[in-house]
């Protein structure tokens, strides 16, 4: 990512690009010069959006792509700036990674542009593509507003929606994959402080994963990151059902038969094992046997990896969470 400490430079280089606009504008009235002797391209404008994406400075990104716009319609030889899927994915990207308010709403803003464009109007050079709706998502997935009326993973599934609808009449180059699903789960997690009924949400979410698989509407079934995310989600919810939950959810993963664990990419791992001391962690009553519990789980976690499942590995977050718990019970008691 682009620290935000090299702004400066961008903004030097977008200074350049509009003086070499100013000198073609100077020149084109005098009928001396062409955008291409003056090298206004795509290249010279993607770069600087691309950067301004990168630290999350949506606002001037935003503007460099109006401006590419507004050149394009202006004159005959200034068409070829129109920008295209790459130049808006990079904004929404920007938008994604910024912290203003209503970001996700300008995110999803230029989504719809591109599809009023391209599936109505028929402009083939903004059809939104699998990385355009994936960052529209990331935004909503970190949308942080307290508005009752706009819910980031309710308009998250709303966006994977459409990518299933295209997919099913047959544009295959949005086909969601795994990663898209586990995003569209992550903004029911980041959620579920804010509502009590977030984590069944968000089980019920992932069995529709299940039951698209199973009918052949998807290839795409979950995989331990999915569950680690349902985990943590109830892990951070305020449901009195959260601890209680997480254990019968780490139990049916533990469960699994080694074959079908692989098959389905279901083995466990140090996350898998943390989240579910975070749950512990979280707990009111942090009882003897919610030590006597972790320990065990610390316990397990050793046994594994010196049986050679690195997988499972305890790392730091493991002992400092294990150190919180027993802190906690001391208080407790």
């Amino acid at each position: 990512m682009v620290s935000r400490r090299r702004i400066p430079d961008i903004l030097k280089a977008e200074d350049l690009l509009f003086s070499r606009l100013d000198d073609f504008r100077v020149k084109a009235n005098m009928e001396q010069s062409s955008s291409q002797n003056l090298h206004l391209n795509h290249y010279s404008f993607g770069i600087i959006i691309s950067a301004y994406a990168k630290c999350g400075d949506a606002v001037r990104a935003e503007k460099l792509l109006e401006e590419m716009e507004r050149l394009s319609c202006s004159r005959e030889d200034l068409k070829h700036l129109k920008p295209d899927t790459v130049k808006y994915t990079s904004c929404i990207n920007a938008w994604a990674k910024s912290k203003k308010r209503g970001s996700a709403h300008k995110a999803e803003r230029l989504l719809r542009r591109m599809e009023q464009n391209y599936y109505i109007k028929g402009d083939k050079l903004l059809k939104p593509n699998i990385k355009t709706y994936a960052a529209v998502i990331d935004a909503w997935g970190k949308n942080k507003e307290r508005n009752p009326q706009v819910s980031g993973p309710r308009r998250a599934e709303d966006i994977l929606g459409r990518m299933e609808l295209r997919c099913s009449q047959g544009d295959k180059t949005v086909e969601p994959d795994i990663v898209i699903y586990n995003s569209v789960l992550n903004a029911w997690a980041n959620y579920s402080h804010r509502e009590r009924n977030v984590p069944q949400h968000a089980e019920a979410f992932l069995h529709r994963m299940i039951n698209r698989y199973q009918e052949k509407k998807s290839n795409v079934i979950p995989d331990i990151y999915s569950y680690n995310i349902l985990l943590k989600c109830w892990a951070n919810s305020r449901n009195d059902l959260a601890t209680s939950r997480c254990e019968d959810i780490f139990k049916m993963l533990k469960s699994q038969k080694s074959a079908r664990a692989n098959e389905l990419h279901l083995r466990l791992n140090t996350v898998t094992y943390n989240t579910l001391l975070s749950a512990y962690l979280k707990t009111s009553n942090c009882s003897d046997y919610v030590v006597q519990r972790s320990n065990g789980l610390l316990s397990e976690m050793i046994k594994e990896a010196n049986s050679g499942n690195v997988r499972v590995k305890p790392d730091k977050s493991t002992f400092k969470i294990l150190r919180e718990i027993r802190n906690n019970n001391m208080t407790f008691k």
